[in-house]
């Protein structure tokens, strides 16, 4: 490649050609990936807990969370990109909201509840999400569905009373008598 003015960086022609050099990734998005999952784990490990698996856990069941919601969205052909950077809110939520209560447990050890109860419900809530992706997949029978769902609305009302979280809008609301 012969450039006029010569605008080298460091003997390359672009950013991209230098990291695809340096990292040996010729995509950059998977290079940006890559590093933020590097950058993750190190926060995890050094700020959040000393022994980080319930959270690789966690951070792991939200990549399959992911990946079935991107395979139900190309099945059912409603595919946008523009979704994908709510995976990285997501963890970027997830991971800050337990550093904080984890801080937050440091100072007070009557919280030392809370970093583990919301990683509890985090792996939960991936846990519904995937479980319906499946299920929308027909993976999972819809009688298996059925009798899960039932389950979990009856334990969420026992907890939360008429409050239901769990409620769908693709299910279909009761007759009023």
């Amino acid at each position: 490649m012969i450039y006029k003015d010569n605008h080298l960086m460091l003997g390359y022609a672009n950013w991209t050609e230098l990291w695809n050099k340096i990292i040996g990734i010729k995509h950059s998005i998977l290079t940006l990936l890559v590093v933020m999952a590097a950058s993750l784990t190190s926060f995890i490990t050094h700020y959040v807990y000393s022994d980080a698996n319930a959270v690789y856990f966690m951070f792991t069941l939200v990549m399959i969370d992911a990946a079935t919601g991107i395979i139900k969205s190309l099945r059912n052909k409603t595919f946008s990109s523009a979704r994908l950077p709510r995976i990285l809110a997501v963890l970027f939520c997830y991971s800050s909201t337990i550093a904080i209560s984890f801080e937050i447990a440091k100072i007070n050890t009557n919280f030392n509840f809370i970093s583990t109860a919301l990683i509890s419900g985090f792996c939960l809530t991936s846990f519904v999400s995937i479980f319906e992706n499946l299920h929308i997949l027909k993976i999972i029978p819809n009688s298996v569905y059925t009798v899960v769902m039932e389950k979990l609305n009856a334990l969420q009302t026992l907890f939360l009373g008429k409050f239901n979280i769990l409620k769908r809008k693709t299910q279909k609301p009761k007759k009023k008598k």
